[in-house]
């Protein structure tokens, strides 16, 4: 388990890696409810981004509509790539 969190870790870093001197925070959409698998994954590793990126990680929890929620709200989010969708 600590191996697949590190794995996901560093993928997120690649993905945001670009945008790293900026001190804008950074938002993760879990389309599930607080306390299920993927919020508590990636609830435990955003504070290990934080420290890399140097920018506060924010996790939301947007639940409903089978994930549907969630993906609304990021074709809502800017373009600027701060913001992923946890799957």
């Amino acid at each position: 388990m600590n191996k697949l969190i590190r794995w996901m870790a560093a993928g997120t870093l690649l993905a945001l890696g670009s945008l790293a001197s900026a001190r804008a925070p950074y938002r993760i959409i879990v389309p599930s409810g607080p306390g299920t698998g993927n919020d508590v994954l990636f609830r435990s590793f955003a504070p290990m981004l934080s420290a890399e990126l140097q920018a506060p990680v924010v996790v939301e929890n947007r639940s409903g509509g089978d994930g549907a929620v969630a993906v609304r709200e990021l074709t809502r989010a800017g373009t600027d790539g701060r913001t992923m969708l946890a799957t």
